[in-house]
């Protein structure tokens, strides 16, 4: 009992930690840094951690919280309802720079040398594959 409630309280503090950083990563992909990117991707390894030990510990056993659990639990659900928005809106702008990096990826791939070599008479002729 006393290793769910651990367990349950790491993952309490891991989510909040997930959600203060959250909050400071812009929606502009640019912007942000990448220490805090990669910080952010550390404290999800290690939430799943926690949550694979629980369902590990709690594999076929009947299991009731405490009031304390309770409560961590109650406070658990309202920072997830506050972090999923906030994860979706970045998974939308890290989707979006993503395909922006393959469009330009992609036009770029159109061109055949035009721009290696300068043309002689002074024209530029637009050769795409």
């Amino acid at each position: 009992m006393d290793n769910q409630h651990e367990n349950l309280q790491e993952l309490l503090e891991l989510t909040e930690a997930i959600l203060a950083k959250a909050k400071t990563i812009g929606s502009k992909m640019d912007d942000n840094q990448t220490e805090d990117l990669v910080e952010v991707q550390i404290l999800f390894d290690r939430r799943q951690e926690v949550i694979d030990r629980m369902e590990a510990s709690k594999n076929g056993a009947e299991f009731n919280w405490s009031a304390e659990g309770k409560e961590m639990v109650k406070s658990l659900q309202t920072a997830e309802l506050e972090l999923n928005p906030l994860m979706n809106s970045l998974h939308q702008a890290f989707t979006n720079q993503m395909n922006r990096i393959n469009q330009t990826k992609q036009m770029s791939k159109k061109y055949r040398g035009a721009y290696q070599s300068t043309p002689a008479d002074g024209t530029f002729l637009d050769i795409r594959k």
